[in-house]
């Protein structure tokens, strides 16, 4: 455990690292962490179940479940039209954006979730908290499993894309030269 404190108003950021087996040393999940602290600020607030942790889970919750909700609807391609380049480029780019961001994403239900714990074993977590918690996780399963699929059928239709483009590169390169 890491305590600290601070005398005056400030930005902390705490950086935890460990020896790996190659010899190196490397963030662990969620390094580096950072934290304010103001002045005035009630001291329950500083506790991990006090109100500033409440307000963080509620805020938390509303933000994945947005969050999630919006990528699901970027993501899926039922009633879009693929055959359109643009459209497609959307759908791939918003996939391998969350591709890209799932371990952030799983960071932050990760820490909801021990959050949630703690307030659950203080008896202060809300049923309905619980309860927006459970469809946040299996929203995330649902969408991570909608991304496979849909990086699946989009494949073949991004390398039919790519094929195309190249040949018309190729094709304006060669009437270039013939001009040059």
């Amino acid at each position: 455990m890491c305590r600290y404190q601070s005398d005056d108003e400030c930005k902390v950021r705490v950086e935890v690292r460990f020896f790996n087996d190659k010899e190196e040393w490397v963030h662990i999940r969620g390094s580096p962490y950072s934290a304010s602290f103001k002045e005035g600020t009630p001291a329950s607030d500083n506790l991990l179940n006090g109100s500033a942790m409440e307000r963080q889970i509620k805020k938390e919750l509303e933000r994945l479940q947005s969050d999630l909700t919006s990528c699901k609807k970027e993501t899926i391609t039922k009633d879009k039209d693929l055959k359109d380049v643009k459209v497609l480029l959307t759908v791939k780019d918003n996939v391998d954006q969350t591709m890209k961001n799932t371990n952030k994403i799983t960071l932050d239900i990760d820490q909801l979730d021990e959050a949630l714990k703690l307030f659950v074993k203080n008896k202060q977590a809300k049923d309905s908290q619980v309860k927006q918690f459970t469809k946040v996780n299996k929203d995330w399963n649902d969408l991570k499993t909608q991304i496979k699929n849909v990086k699946k059928e989009i494949a073949p239709l991004v390398a039919n894309e790519n094929e195309k483009n190249n040949g018309n590169i190729k094709k304006l390169e060669e009437d270039i030269l013939q001009f040059t």
